[in-house]
């Protein structure tokens, strides 16, 4: 499961408040400083009822209670505060723009941690008469717990970096490359850090008017805290993409992916260690990626995102996944003042390499094995709604609903989580 950039829904669902990226950015928002830099400052704040509040799993919540804290696993209630400033400097052939935002949320209920999030991204975009254009981007996510509850999805840290750009070596021709890095830091005990490099080379040519057709590879180096060798996979896609419709834009590609796991040491269902490691396991699998926006109405618009990859497992040691998701949401505005938007996004999860539970019953109970266990494929389903009213261009007041639901083939990962909230949104 992958801890840190799971919740699709989540962000679209926060994109009515707060812009999800950098690029969201509303030119018509915001001052002017000398007439180079603009700034928009916006504030939130909200009331939230969660019936989990700390996203536990079957077994961290057996394992709470065992230990005392059986309130760990009731209702709290959170007041949660977002602060923070989006800015862009544009410029001769070049933009840069982004955000930084801090959002504290502080629970009235007892053995529930208070938590601390910051975030920040900035985006530098440049482009020349000639039909180049080129991108550099970083983001940089902390989230704190004021306690440590080792039980629990704890204190992490992520860092991204990327760049890239395109060049056309025809009048109907593209070619594309791309770069990045992103790093997982994890404080607790129940997730395992890793970094992740990539490169990429593509080609675009025009197939129609408005549309192109797409060659892409994509290679991606995973180097995983504890391993002395590395993952790696491999993909090939093929795709289309429309570059300007005045109602409909996507981006889409299929293909196949060759993914070389890590060498890990072999033990049974026992916790026998049968003296080996693993060669590290070659596996294949269709891709794909889906990206798109449909104006189907004046006032009604539809979004929807998918992606599948290999990526190592960040919450059971030894393994890694096939991640598939897909995600979309409506948008609907009836008047001037009101804007209702609702989501569901579903990710499946396929793990490479069976689990089975320690004996030992420690802080994460499940290990992989080469001999019995079980397979471990997970199921989430999130949905989310958000009502928002504009009482000024500056002010607005909201009311949402969000609910998670993760279904698993071994019960202990199981959890729901059902969050509903209200609040203000001041922006400028």
């Amino acid at each position: 499961m992958r801890i840190s950039t799971l919740a699709v829904a989540s962000a679209f669902a926060a994109s009515i408040v707060i812009p999800t990226t950098a690029s969201a950015y509303d030119t018509a928002a915001g001052y002017w400083v000398g007439g180079t830099l603009n700034l928009s400052p916006f504030f939130n704040a909200s009331y939230e009822r969660d019936d989990n509040p700390n996203s536990m799993r079957k077994y961290t919540k057996e394992s709470a209670r065992r230990n005392g804290m059986k309130k760990q696993t009731e209702t709290a209630d959170t007041l949660v505060l977002k602060g923070g400033l989006n800015f862009l400097m544009p410029g001769n052939h070049w933009r840069l723009d982004g955000r930084v935002f801090a959002d504290h949320e502080r629970s009235s209920g007892a053995d529930v941690d208070d938590r601390t999030d910051f975030y920040e991204a900035m985006t530098l975009k440049g482009w020349t008469d000639g039909d180049t254009t080129w991108f550099l981007s970083e983001n940089y996510q902390d989230i704190r717990y004021d306690d440590e509850f080792e039980l629990s999805q704890d204190d992490r840290k992520v860092l991204t970096l990327s760049g890239g750009g395109d060049m056309a070596i025809t009048d109907k021709s593209k070619i594309t490359v791309g770069a990045g890095y992103t790093e997982f830091n994890y404080d607790d005990k129940t997730n395992y850090d890793y970094s992740r490099v990539y490169g990429k080379l593509g080609f675009a040519h025009v197939l129609t008017e408005k549309t192109d057709w797409t060659l892409s590879t994509l290679y991606r180096n995973y180097d995983k805290d504890g391993y002395d060798s590395n993952a790696w996979s491999i993909d090939g896609r093929i795709g289309l993409r429309t570059r300007s419709t005045d109602k409909l834009t996507f981006d889409t590609s299929i293909g196949v992916e060759h993914y070389r796991d890590y060498k890990y040491s072999m033990y049974d269902a026992a916790g026998n260690y049968l003296g080996k490691k693993s060669k590290g396991n070659d596996e294949n699998s269709f891709v794909y990626s889906i990206a798109g926006n449909w104006k189907m109405a004046q006032r009604l618009s539809l979004r929807v995102s998918g992606n599948a990859e290999y990526e190592p497992a960040q919450d059971v040691n030894d393994n890694s996944l096939l991640e598939e998701t897909i995600a979309a949401t409506l948008t609907y505005t009836p008047g001037d003042h009101w804007k209702l938007t609702g989501g569901i996004a579903y990710e499946r999860d396929e793990y490479n390499r069976k689990i089975v539970q320690k004996m030992d019953k420690t802080t994460n109970p499940y290990t992989s094995v080469e001999r019995g266990g079980k397979d471990r494929n997970d199921d989430e389903m999130r949905f989310f709604a958000n009502v928002s009213y504009s009482l000024t261009r500056y002010c607005s007041l909201f009311v949402n609903w969000r609910y998670t639901d993760v279904s698993s083939s071994i019960s202990g990962y199981e959890y729901d989580r059902t969050r509903y909230g209200a609040g203000i949104s001041l922006k400028y």
